[in-house]
């Protein structure tokens, strides 16, 4: 197991702290302004393959080598240095925003130069955990398509994101957490669908976490997962826990302000009834300690007219839109 330590978090110092993993993940602080190669290569209208030892990215009068942890890159037969190397995580290459912005600003399209937030997204539920069932409509499908195009939308943005999982395969809630831990600063929004038993009930809801979760139990939760350091070196066992606490409570505000946003542009733009911002103690809200994190219930599948607009795609669309719109409503007033 490999200790990974990213930068994360200003409190009065540079905190720092170290996350195990099996998988090969560069040492170099992971910032929040990235972007995966596909992302860029979709954005850039390229296409990529593996060539000597890194990434070639080409269309018409372009030829672009970029080299995983490797501070150069080659364009066009020029050599250029770049601030901070691209690096692998989860198995995937990511591009600093430092090294797109070194390219000659011929190349550079408007839709690559990113705002400074990272959005991980989360399509709830996958594989064998179908989530709700209604008929032959599945929650898990309707949050991975809802997903995929809120990605869409971000990068239109230029503003970068990750999924939790890119297909139907299941992913354990820990797992998710994790995901979102390995991005410090990084936003969590994870995207499902309600339903009970009655089918009377509709409307959207967006939850952030619950209070009665308090700022101490958490610290001491991350303080036992993560290792926090200082640009001096450890923190002692007591200091790591206060550090902690002033990090969940900052947290937990934030991940209120953005619940609030998103919510109230989902109500605004699709006329739903605002079952209004909640708390509530799920994982994936408990454990995504770094950045402000949030659930949308985007609406019940058990509410058969809400179905029936759940599997128009036009309808989904429209969600995105609106949980993008509140998303960037929030970052731009942080």
């Amino acid at each position: 197991m490999n200790t990974i330590k990213y930068l994360f978090f200003l409190l009065s110092t540079v905190i720092l702290f170290g996350c195990s993993t099996n998988e090969s993940i560069d040492t170099t602080p992971i910032k929040n302004s990235i972007m995966s190669m596909k992302e860029f290569s979709r954005n850039n209208d390229l296409t990529v393959v593996n060539a000597s030892g890194g990434y070639l990215f080409t269309k018409t009068g372009v030829r672009l080598h970029i080299y995983p942890h490797v501070k150069y890159l080659r364009y066009n037969g020029q050599t250029i240095e770049i601030p901070d190397a691209p690096f692998v995580a989860d198995g995937e290459l990511f591009l600093p925003l430092t090294l797109i912005a070194s390219l000659p600003e011929s190349f550079i399209a408007k839709k690559t130069l990113m705002s400074d937030a990272f959005i991980i997204i989360d399509a709830g539920h996958g594989g064998e955990d179908t989530g709700a069932i209604s008929g032959t409509v599945l929650e898990k499908d309707i949050a991975l398509d809802i997903s995929r195009r809120l990605q869409r939308n971000l990068g239109a943005a230029g503003i970068a994101s990750k999924l939790t999982r890119e297909g139907d395969y299941f992913i354990t809630l820990d797992e998710r957490s994790r995901i979102a831990n390995r991005h410090p600063g990084a936003i969590f929004i994870s995207i499902h669908v309600n339903a009970e038993t009655s089918g009377s009930a509709e409307g959207i809801e967006t939850y952030f976490l619950s209070s009665k979760i308090s700022d101490n139990q958490r610290a001491e939760w991350a303080a036992t997962e993560y290792d926090f350091n200082t640009a001096n070196g450890a923190l002692d066992p007591q200091t790591e826990i206060r550090a902690a606490r002033k990090i969940s409570k900052d947290i937990r505000n934030r991940s209120k302000i953005l619940a609030e946003s998103v919510q109230s542009s989902l109500i605004n733009n699709i006329k739903e009834e605002d079952r209004g911002v909640k708390q509530a103690n799920f994982s994936v809200l408990r454990e995504s300690f770094f950045g402000p994190a949030i659930l949308i219930e985007t609406g019940f599948i058990s509410h058969d007219f809400t179905k029936k607009k759940l599997i128009q795609p036009e309808y989904r669309q429209k969600i995105a839109d609106s949980i993008s719109a509140g998303i960037i409503n929030f970052t731009s007033k942080q």
